[in-house]
């Protein structure tokens, strides 16, 4: 663990806690290096909340980098600090964004990445993970990184529609994945819960049975401090997913079924539209610990 930049931390340190107990840091300004940890058998291995400077003031940059969660419930989450429990929230969408996740492994987990609206996220494993190898909702950068294995899907996406209810349906943020590799996902899916902030649902969304997912698009969800004015009635947005130049586990592509791993078709739910042409034919590097 390494605080870096103008006013580490504020000049506060980590607090010592006893084994077992979960490591808490004051608020940040500067750089926080979190790197060459591991985390076995954890409900958590890694939980990350950030504030970025539309929040409660200053530049925060949070770099989460070759660590290992392994046997655990989720393996790396990171998420919004105080979306929903603020006055101000909803006017700070992107305040994970300064979080990045570069080169960790999130193995033999449920969930192998929650991520929630953070900033770059590259050259990143999720291999053998028992519900879905990265679960991604506003993340601006997905590249480079490999889902292999999973028992769900490679990757799933949600797109936050901010502030839907003021002003009529806004147009989701963009989401770029290119570069990465995605192959032997979702064989064998054991039932999916996508919690209960599902745009439209009285209850957790189930996408269904395993469909081959390398990238499963379930579209739009709303914040959940809104969730108690979401109309069923309402149509869905379209929300696209740039998908190219990416590895799908055969040289054909993307494929439903044989040994490539699908997207699009029944992999695109409500509302979800995911382009993967052009796509490549070999595998990209996987960038070791």
């Amino acid at each position: 663990f390494t605080a870096v930049g103008p006013n580490p931390l504020n000049g506060l340190s980590c607090p010592v806690l006893p084994p077992g107990f979960p490591l808490a840091c004051p608020p940040t300004l500067g750089t926080v290096l979190l790197s060459g940890n591991q985390a076995i058998g954890n409900g958590t291995g890694f939980a990350v909340q950030t504030l970025g400077a539309n929040q409660r003031g200053g530049d925060m940059q949070f770099i989460l980098q070759d660590n290992l969660a392994l046997g655990a419930g989720t393996g790396f989450t990171v998420m919004q600090g105080l979306y929903g429990d603020c006055d101000d929230c909803d006017d700070a969408p992107t305040d994970a964004q300064s979080a990045t996740i570069l080169s960790n492994v999130a193995a033999n987990s449920g969930v192998g990445f929650y991520l929630f609206g953070t900033g770059k996220v590259s050259y990143n494993l999720a291999t053998n993970n028992s519900t879905a190898g990265f679960m991604i909702l506003n993340v601006a950068t997905f590249l480079g990184n490999s889902a292999i294995g999973n028992a769900g899907p490679g990757a799933i996406v949600e797109f936050l529609i901010p502030n839907e209810f003021v002003g009529g349906p806004q147009p989701p943020a963009p989401v770029n994945m290119t570069q990465n590799n995605f192959f032997s996902n979702d064989r064998n899916r054991p039932p999916l819960s996508l919690g209960w902030f599902y745009a439209g649902t009285p209850s957790p969304f189930n996408p269904g049975p395993s469909a081959h997912c390398g990238v499963l698009n379930v579209g739009e969800v709303v914040p959940s401090n809104e969730v108690f004015i979401v109309l069923p009635s309402l149509p869905a947005v379209t929300t696209p997913l740039l998908a190219e130049n990416n590895y799908w586990g055969s040289a054909q592509g993307p494929q439903p079924n044989g040994p490539g791993d699908a997207a699009g078709g029944a992999c695109d739910q409500d509302g979800g539209v995911t382009t993967v042409k052009p796509f490549v034919t070999s595998p990209t590097a996987i960038t070791p610990l």
